[in-house]
This record gives C-alpha cells, structure tokens and sequence, in this order.
C-alpha cells in the first residue's frame, strides 16, 4: 500500500507530521504543535483527508 506524503501542518506550518495508525480511527498528528487531522477508518484515508484541509 503506497501512502502520499504528507503536506505540512495548516496551522504551524509544521513540517514534523505522521500517522497515528496504530489505532482506531486513524488519523494525521503534528509533532510541533500537536494539532489533528479528520478521523478515517484507513491510514491512505487518513493521508487523504490531511492533505484536503484548508489553511486557516
């Protein structure tokens, strides 16, 4: 499964992003300022829905 990288945090700019997969719902986690993407039941869901996000 190929995953699309991830663009940076919409609300630091924060490069230091991953996927929290290891439980249920999966979801994009900022390491810099700990902010949190849209749930989704699949890490490639999860990725998706991230990079879909709107800067404020």
């Amino acid at each position: 499964m190929s995953v699309q990288s991830l663009r940076p945090c919409p609300f630091c700019g924060g490069s230091e992003v991953w996927i929290n997969g290891d439980i249920d719902p999966k979801f994009v986690v900022c390491k810099e300022c700990s902010a949190f993407g849209p749930n989704a039941p699949t890490v490639k869901q999860a990725a998706e829905r991230w990079n879909k996000r709107i800067t404020p």
